[in-house]
């Protein structure tokens, strides 16, 4: 057997490389070194690069790509609660600009909306409005309808109820009531004819926009009732026009829509109008067996 060590170099060679070697190697790890703190140091001229947005996210990724999800859903986070803080502000979904409805629209903080329903034809309503129109957010009075074989337009305004709102309280929407009906009669059928006449349609349309710009008031309430399935296209032509003839005033357009009736695109007619209002009544009434109109289990 062999007595020399085997990595044993009696020239001594072999040593003076590997120094050379680790001598050289401590040079390029020292430079590397002052490179890097040079670079803290001084900051790169970008000034030149036009990398614009696109660019500014390619530089986001590159930095710290584990973070992209988490941000991603922090930011639609805060849109949902963005939309949430500011429910009022609607875009028209056919591309329209969006428009910004009166503040006084608004839902108050940690309630519902108080509304406060007005007819004329009730000796008991005044003295309801005038009793809670401190409380009230919105007053919805009965004011427009739309009947007779042309289904023309025709106001009412009760003169004594807009004199006690405007002197009680006088920042307060009102959004009269727009319904086809006359002497407690709803005429689907005539309704229907109308809203299927887009020089009809039209005319009617632009008397609604010279009322509300003529009394000052904040929108119109629509409460179409009986209206005929084959009329719910035709309606929402008669909505998105009606919302088209609005949007240069921020005026509101709230729908009435029946509590549970398949005909009725519910989700649809929201993308138009600014509020639904759900008729959750009518559980019982006068003819029927008696009980609550609307129950809380109901």
């Amino acid at each position: 057997m062999q007595k020399k060590p085997i990595f044993f170099d009696p020239t001594g060679r072999r040593a003076s490389h590997i120094s050379r070697l680790g001598v050289l190697a401590a040079v390029i790890s020292t430079l590397f070194v002052l490179a890097f703190a040079a670079s803290l140091l001084i900051g790169p001229g970008m000034a030149g690069l036009q990398l614009g947005s696109r660019g500014r996210k390619l530089h986001a990724v590159a930095v710290v790509p584990s973070l992209l999800k988490p941000a991603a859903r922090l930011a639609a986070e805060v849109r949902a609660r963005q939309k949430l803080l500011h429910p009022l502000r609607v875009k028209n979904p056919r591309n329209n600009p969006a428009r910004a409805l009166p503040s006084s629209l608004d839902k108050p903080a940690g309630r519902a909306l108080a509304i406060g329903f007005y007819v004329n034809w009730d000796d008991g309503s005044y003295p309801s409005l005038k009793r809670a129109l401190p409380t009230l957010d919105w007053v919805i009075p009965t004011w427009l309808r739309l009947s007779g074989p042309d289904m023309a337009l025709t106001s009412s305004i009760d003169a004594k109820a807009l004199n006690l709102i405007h002197r009680v309280k006088p920042s307060i929407p009102i959004l009269p009531l727009l319904q086809n009906a006359a002497d407690s009669t709803w005429d689907g059928n005539g309704l229907a004819r109308l809203l299927a006449d887009p020089v009809r349609r039209q005319q009617r349309i632009a008397q609604i926009v010279a009322f509300v710009a003529a009394n000052k008031f904040q929108g119109v309430t629509v409460d179409f009732e009986e209206v005929p399935e084959d009329a719910q296209k035709p309606l929402k032509t008669f909505l998105s026009e009606l919302s088209d003839a609005f949007a240069p005033h921020g005026w509101a357009i709230v729908l009435t829509v029946p509590f549970d009736d398949a005909s009725w695109d519910y989700t649809g007619d929201a993308d138009i109008v600014d509020f639904e209002l759900l008729m959750a009544y009518d559980q019982h009434w006068a003819g029927k067996d008696p009980g609550s109109i609307a129950a809380q289990d109901w």
